[in-house]
């Protein structure tokens, strides 16, 4: 059974997703579930001048928060694989940041930024990409 992990990221906003198809005697149903939601204050408020200047610092930053984020959502988990949805920009910044993770598990990357879309329209975009399956897995009473 797939179990993932997906990373929706731009300068100022992460969400952290889980991605499991669960087997039942119904058959396997499917749960994408969103684990994290991180705003970077300090980015959203980036106004004026001086501050523009620390802009490469503040997103470093925040990329170090979302890996630490994601590595706790992961751990103990079982989870094998991680997927990482980011504005171009931040997905360099993340790149380093998760150098941990990608020691243990397989990390794939693409860049779009998802991070204002609906969990459907979410779950559209992720199958598009080919992250979850094309067929939609629903759980009792839920849909995806």
């Amino acid at each position: 059974m797939k179990h993932l992990c997906i990373v929706l990221a731009d300068a100022g906003r992460a969400r952290i997703f889980s991605y499991e198809v669960l087997a039942s005697p119904d058959g396997p149903h499917e749960e994408l579930r969103e684990e994290r939601d991180l705003i970077d204050p300090a980015r959203r408020n980036v106004s004026d001048e001086h501050f523009r200047g620390h802009v490469d610092e503040l997103d470093t930053k925040f990329a170090r928060t979302i890996a630490s984020a994601t590595a706790e959502v992961m751990t103990g988990d079982g989870y094998r694989e991680l997927a990482v949805i980011a504005s171009p920009h931040m997905l360099g910044k993340l790149r380093g940041a998760l150098d941990a993770i990608r020691r243990t598990h397989t990390i794939v990357e693409f860049h779009r930024d998802l991070t204002k879309l609906g969990i459907a329209e979410i779950r559209e975009h992720l199958t598009d990409l080919r992250i979850l399956p094309a067929r939609v897995i629903h759980a009792a009473g839920a849909t995806a």
